[in-house]
């Protein structure tokens, strides 16, 4: 059975992204993140607001109900970026180049040799850079927002753990 958070781990992979570079445009930790996905803990309206904009299928992660399912009709954001690109693309085809493409899509499905097999998404293995490349510009721009902010909790967290309490100075006065 599928959970809210197997699903928002699916929709994190859809969309490409580390635990910890989804974590951020969610504003919380990497580990808040594994939490939600092993269904430890459940996302807040806030978060799953956050992370909407990226293009996560809220519906999806929260009912199971794909977006463009149950008579509701697909919206630009329930694509990722690669998906809406190739809708551009199609719609700049004449009929030829239509046709054209979907008998090439119609041999890759009767022959099953493009097909996914594996049930389990994977993100795949690429540097953040090539992540960040993949994503459309508004969305790469919350993801470097969310990730300096990341980072300046950080820098305040090791400061924090730098200073030692008072009284435990090792200096001989």
């Amino acid at each position: 059975m599928s959970t809210i958070g197997s699903r928002l781990r699916e929709e994190r992979l859809r969309i490409g992204l580390s635990q910890e570079e989804f974590a951020a445009v969610g504003g919380v930790l990497r580990r808040a993140q594994s939490n939600y996905e092993s269904d430890e803990r459940s996302p807040d309206a806030r978060y799953l607001t956050a992370v909407a904009e990226l293009g996560v299928d809220v519906l999806y992660v929260l009912r199971g109900i794909k977006a463009g399912h149950g008579g509701e009709a697909p919206t630009a954001t329930s694509f990722d970026a690669d998906e809406r690109e190739l809708i551009e693309d199609y719609r700049q085809l004449n009929p030829a180049g239509k046709a054209s493409l979907q008998a090439f899509l119609t041999s890759c499905f009767n022959s099953g040799v493009m097909l996914q097999t594996d049930d389990s998404p994977r993100r795949a293995k690429r540097l953040a850079e090539n992540r960040m490349a993949g994503l459309d510009e508004r969305s790469a721009d919350i993801l470097r927002r969310a990730k300096a902010m990341i980072d300046e909790h950080r820098a305040t967290q090791g400061g924090r753990k730098a200073r030692q309490p008072k009284g435990n100075s090792s200096d001989p006065d």
